[in-house]
C-alpha cells in the first residue's frame, strides 16, 4: 500500500513540472513585454519633450495621434495576455497563443521604430528649415538678397559647380557663418584651393593677406609669393597666381583693413583691383579710390607715387622702379614697389612700442595714415563688384 502511494506521488510530481516551468516562462515573457512597452512609452515621451518648441503644431498632433494609436494596440494586446493568464486553457494552447502574441508584439515594435525613424527625419528637416527662416528674419535680410542666395544655391546644386569665390560661397550657404575656410575653384583655375572668407552685410569677401602677430616670416622668394604661404587660420599670403585667377574672372573691389597699435581700425577701399599673370610679373592694376568711405588715405594709387601698373617685386626678383636699389631686399618684404613705396604691408612685423618709433619705411607701412607707425594687424580682402551677376 505504501509503495502504491509513493508511485502515485512521483507521477503527480513529474506531471506538474512542465506546468510550473511553462507558467514561469509566461511570467518572464510578460515581464519583458511590459518592460518593452514602458521603454517605448518613455522613449516617445522623451523624444517629444526634446523637440518641444522646434516643430509646428501639425507635427505634434501627428505624433500624438500616432502615439495614441500605438498605445491602444498595446492596450488590447495587454488585455489578451491578461485574459489568457487568468484562463484555464491547457498549457500547450497557452504557449502557442503566447508565441503568436510575442511575434505580433515584435512586429509592432519594429513598426514603431520604423515610423519613429521616419518622423525623426521629417522633424530634423523641418527644424532645419525653421532654423534657417528664423536666422533670415533675425538678420533682416532683404528679399532680393535672400532670393539671390536661394537661386544661386539651387543652380549650383543642379550644375554641381564649385564656388568661384567667397561671395559665391555665401550665396550657397543656407546658414552662413561670419567667417571660415572654404574650397573654391575660380573659372580659369585648373585646380581648386582653400581660401579664408569673411561674410559681412550679405557679401562674401575673399581674404588675400592677413597679418596679426608676426608668427609667419614674410621675407620670402618669388615662388613663395607666387604660390602662397602661411596659415589661413592666422597669417598668410594667398599667392599671386591665385589672386590673378580670382581677379581675372570679373571686376573686383579691394578693401584693406589697418589696425594701428594706438587707434581704432582704419580702412582703404578701391573700386577696381586686379593682378596680371606671371608673364606680366603680377602687375598691379588699381584705381577708383573710395575717399568717401576710406579712413586711412590712399597709399596705393596717389598721384605723386602710384603703384598702378607696377610689377610685384621680391628680393630675388628686383622689379621696382629704382635702378640703384632693391626695395624688397632693403626693407625685408615684397610688394608692388615704386620709389621705394608709399605702402608696404608685407614688411617685417614690429611689435609695440617699437612700432611707434621706427623710421618711415619699416614694418607694415601705410604712409597716408602715419609715416612712423607700423601696423598691429592688416587684412587685405576682395569681392566682385556686382554680386548679382557673374562676369565671363
Amino acid at each position: 500500500m505504501s509503495l502504491a502511494i509513493l508511485i502515485c506521488f512521483i507521477i503527480l510530481t513529474v506531471d506538474s513540472i512542465p506546468s510550473i516551468h511553462s507558467h514561469n516562462k509566461v511570467h518572464s515573457r510578460l515581464r519583458r513585454r511590459e518592460f518593452v512597452q514602458e521603454e517605448v512609452r518613455k522613449s516617445m515621451l522623451n523624444y517629444m519633450t526634446s523637440i518641444k518648441g522646434e516643430i509646428t503644431d501639425i507635427v505634434i498632433e501627428e505624433m500624438i495621434g500616432y502615439y495614441n494609436s500605438q498605445r491602444m494596440k498595446l492596450y488590447y494586446l495587454e488585455n489578451e495576455v491578461s485574459n489568457i493568464k487568468n484562463s484555464s486553457l491547457p498549457i500547450r494552447n497557452t504557449s502557442r497563443i503566447l508565441r503568436n502574441l510575442a511575434e505580433r508584439l515584435l512586429k509592432e515594435q519594429q513598426s514603431v521604430a520604423l515610423n519613429l525613424s521616419s518622423m525623426e527625419y521629417k522633424i530634423k528637416n523641418l527644424t532645419t528649415v525653421l532654423h534657417n527662416v528664423l536666422n533670415d528674419l533675425h538678420q533682416q535680410q532683404k528679399p532680393v538678397q535672400h532670393v539671390r542666395r536661394l537661386v544661386s544655391a539651387k543652380q549650383s546644386a543642379q550644375n554641381h559647380q564649385a564656388s568661384i569665390d567667397c561671395d559665391d560661397v555665401f550665396s550657397q550657404q543656407l546658414s552662413p557663418v561670419r567667417e571660415g575656410i572654404f574650397r573654391i575653384k575660380p573659372r580659369f583655375a585648373t585646380e581648386s584651393f582653400d581660401v579664408k572668407c569673411i561674410f559681412e552685410n550679405n557679401i562674401g569677401w575673399t581674404v588675400i593677406q592677413r597679418r596679426i602677430n608676426g608668427t609667419i616670416d614674410f621675407y620670402r622668394r618669388w615662388n613663395d609669393y607666387k604660390n602662397g604661404f602661411g596659415d589661413l587660420q592666422s597669417e598668410f599670403w594667398l599667392g599671386n597666381e591665385k589672386i590673378h585667377q580670382l581677379t581675372v574672372q570679373g571686376r573686383y573691389i579691394l578693401r584693406i583693413d589697418l589696425q594701428p597699435w594706438n587707434a581704432p581700425m582704419r580702412i582703404a577701399e578701391y573700386g577696381k583691383f586686379s593682378v596680371d599673370n606671371e608673364n606680366e610679373n603680377y602687375k598691379l592694376l588699381i584705381s577708383q579710390f573710395r575717399s568717401n568711405i576710406s579712413t586711412a588715405g590712399d597709399s596705393l594709387s596717389p598721384s605723386w607715387d602710384s603703384a598702378n601698373g607696377i610689377p610685384f617685386s621680391t628680393y630675388d626678383r628686383d622689379l621696382d622702379n629704382l635702378f640703384y636699389d632693391n626695395c624688397a631686399l632693403t626693407y625685408h618684404g615684397a610688394w608692388w614697389f615704386t620709389n621705394c613705396f608709399q605702402s608696404h604691408l608685407n614688411g617685417a612685423y614690429i611689435r609695440s612700442p617699437l612700432a611707434l618709433q621706427n623710421t618711415a619705411r619699416n614694418g607694415l607701412h601705410w604712409s597716408t595714415y602715419d609715416l612712423y607707425h607700423s601696423m598691429k594687424a592688416t587684412t587685405i580682402r576682395i569681392r566682385r563688384q556686382n554680386t548679382f551677376e557673374t562676369n565671363h
